[in-house]
């Protein structure tokens, strides 16, 4: 008896310690052609670090499973992970350059690096955004999911974090929706995706449907979390924000949103604003019924002044000078000095309901 508890405890001592040891290992400085850098980021399946090709001299976002998530269940998700994303090819859509496994079995996919913000940190310096920004922002990420719904596939989690603000040369306001780890097929079974009938996704962008039946989900889920992800920018909060996961999968089911109008200070298109309802509607038949209805809805929008290509070059100038004391879009004023966000494809850390990634 006394010889089992001892090798009980010797078990337990030493996955202690080698949990420690891969929570405090350093990353290789080398994988395959790249050099890797900084860590970007982290969730449950892998780690990003920031890295440059040797023959390119490209920089990337390069993805790492977690030493200890090296089982066959975790390196299946990630495999399929980079081959579903790898099928996206859309200048709103981030890409996969390379998927690729060391002489040793380390699995690895590179990814454009995008420098930039996310929306959700967009609206936490901003606050509620104009209509005519919120309008550009919505009809890129639109046909980012019409690319997608085109070829089969959902998203399933689309919200603030999950999509990125970037300037590029002749484009300030470029839209690059990232994370499809959650992506499902639309027409065949996904196991690894379903996750044994778990709901996935973040709850306050849940459709009903989500909840209710997850192997029913398909582009007007997508959809719909589009919808809460608009509300949130124009009015800077979700429409049922401050709920407990009950009282808020009641209300994706049951509750009206209040129409965003009625939560912003400033006045709004209303043609917008009905977008933005239809997406939320209940039923899915009520629904636009993928990326490409909501952007055929969105480009009959009227134009909208209060936003334009020399107000997005302005904020992006004053963006990069901010350091120097200047806030963008706004008057010169002393600020703490903040680094411009580096992020990868995947992070920050996407939210789960029942599930961890």
């Amino acid at each position: 008896m006394l010889i089992l508890l001892v090798v009980g405890v010797a078990a337990v001592v030493y996955s202690a310690i080698r949990r420690r040891r891969e929570l405090l290992a350093l990353p290789p400085s080398r994988l395959g052609p790249y050099k890797i850098g900084k860590k970007l980021g982290e969730g449950g399946m892998g780690a990003v670090f920031e890295a440059r090709h040797d023959c390119l001299g490209r920089r990337t976002a390069l993805k790492l499973i977690k030493p200890a998530r090296r089982d066959p269940d975790s390196e299946a998700r990630f495999d399929r992970e980079a081959r579903l994303t790898s099928e996206l090819v859309h200048p709103n859509t981030v890409a996969l350059y390379e998927y690729g496994r060391t002489e040793d079995g380390v699995r690895y996919y590179a990814m454009e690096l995008v420098e930039g913000l996310t929306l959700s940190e967009l609206v936490r310096r901003e606050g509620p955004l104009p209509s005519g920004r919120v309008l550009g922002i919505l009809r890129q990420i639109a046909a980012s999911l019409a690319h997608a719904h085109a070829r089969g596939l959902v998203h399933r989690d689309i919200k603030p974090s999950n999509v990125m603000l970037c300037h590029r040369e002749g484009h300030p306001d470029c839209v690059k929706v990232v994370d499809f780890g959650l992506a499902k097929r639309m027409d065949a079974i996904d196991a690894a995706a379903s996750l044994a009938g778990m709901q996935v996704g973040t709850p306050e962008f849940m459709a009903p449907e989500a909840v209710d039946d997850p192997a029913s989900v398909g582009p007007e889920t997508d959809v719909y979390a589009t919808g809460i992800l608009a509300y949130a920018l124009l009015t800077g909060s979700t429409p049922f924000e401050g709920c407990d996961l009950a009282q808020m999968v009641r209300a994706h089911r049951l509750v009206p949103p209040l129409p965003p109008s009625a939560r912003r200070a400033e006045d709004m298109p209303r043609d917008l604003e009905r977008v933005v309802l239809t997406c939320l509607a209940k039923r899915p038949l009520d629904r636009f019924a993928d990326g490409a209805a909501l952007l055929e809805a969105l480009d009959a929008c009227s134009p909208i002044a209060s936003w334009s290509a020399e107000h997005a070059e302005r904020w992006w100038r004053a963006l990069d000078l901010e350091g120097r004391g200047a806030s963008p879009a706004r008057d010169p004023a002393p600020t703490t000095r903040r680094d411009r966000l580096l992020l990868s494809s995947t992070f920050p850390l996407r939210r789960r309901a029942t599930s961890s990634g």
